[in-house]
């Protein structure tokens, strides 16, 4: 929980420093966007590079999709975003540290060296 609660912060910190350079340069973006299709266009003609045209055009539009969703609901997609991002982080760090407890138990029960040496710290960081 702890992990968790410090991950959405610092991700909410991020998201709202984004969205807030992304909505401001709106007419820079759709001209690097348009650019984006008319250099793909040409590329779908070429026989060689025919699916990285298409593959170019599909991402600028959904390039062009996102960026329009981003500027009418910024508020929605920034909590959005910050949930996602919180929650996978928050997902890889403890299972991360599921494991390290983990081996230690084992290496404990095997007669190694244990990093924890009382069973209460493995309860504890797994708990965090």
């Amino acid at each position: 929980m702890v992990i968790f609660i410090v991950l959405s912060e610092i991700s909410c910190w991020l998201v709202q420093t984004i969205i807030s350079i992304l909505l401001p340069s709106g007419r820079a973006i759709y001209n690097l966007l348009a650019v984006g299709v008319f250099i793909s266009v040409p590329l779908m003609l070429m026989t060689k590079t025919r699916l990285v045209g298409v593959i170019i055009l599909i991402s600028i539009l959904f390039c062009y999709i996102g960026y329009d969703v981003i500027k009418s609901y910024p508020i929605e997609v920034g909590q959005l975003l910050t949930i996602l991002i919180s929650v996978l982080a928050t997902f890889l760090i403890k299972r991360k540290m599921w494991h390290w407890v983990r081996e230690d138990t084992i290496r404990d029960a095997n007669g190694g060296i244990s990093y924890f040496k009382h069973s209460w710290i493995r309860w504890l960081i797994r708990l965090i």
